[in-house]
């Protein structure tokens, strides 16, 4: 018998899952997003020139498509916060990968913002920034873990995103 990695049953698992888990749909939705940022500024510079009507059709269809992926990104992280919310639980959620999803995104966020790229080309991880951030803040009240030291590393994150999106662009090494 041929095992495919594909279709291949995990040990904690009853049953084969065809679907993707929420980190590859969370790369799908980033890859679509450089694509549709290289459509609006291509797009964007044709426009610039005086060019056609077809590249402002085009801009449009790019921009309509980055706030769709955008709002289809709400099906990322919301289940997994309704769910918190409902059984009032956050068991079996790690505390570190979230802040780790969070820094993550926030520089992606932070990196768009400075390049300025316009919003249609990463809404999905604008929006997915602000759903880790909630689920974060989640688990952290239903695992008790709100103290000092979390309070602490909410503010330098605060302050660090602060820094990184109102400094001049010249203050960044490689930028």
């Amino acid at each position: 018998i041929i095992h495919s990695p594909r279709y291949h049953a995990s040990p904690s698992s009853s049953s084969l899952s065809m679907f993707p888990s929420s980190d590859t749909a969370s790369i799908l939705l980033s890859s679509g997003s450089s694509s549709i940022n290289s459509i609006i500024s291509s797009s964007s510079a044709v426009v610039a020139d005086g060019g056609s009507t077809d590249a402002v059709a085009l801009k449009s269809i790019a921009e309509a498509l980055g706030y769709l992926i955008g709002a289809a990104s709400l099906l990322l992280y919301t289940p997994i916060a309704v769910r918190i919310i409902r059984t009032k639980s956050a068991d079996g959620l790690a505390v570190s990968t979230w802040w780790l999803k969070l820094t993550s995104f926030t520089c992606t966020d932070v990196y768009n913002v400075k390049n300025g790229f316009p919003f249609a080309a990463f809404s999905e991880t604008f929006v997915i920034t602000l759903e880790s951030a909630i689920v974060l803040g989640l688990i952290l009240y239903h695992q008790k873990r709100i103290n000092d030291s979390t309070l602490l590393a909410c503010l330098a994150y605060l302050a660090i995103t602060s820094w990184a999106l109102f400094s001049p662009s010249h203050t960044f090494p490689y930028g």
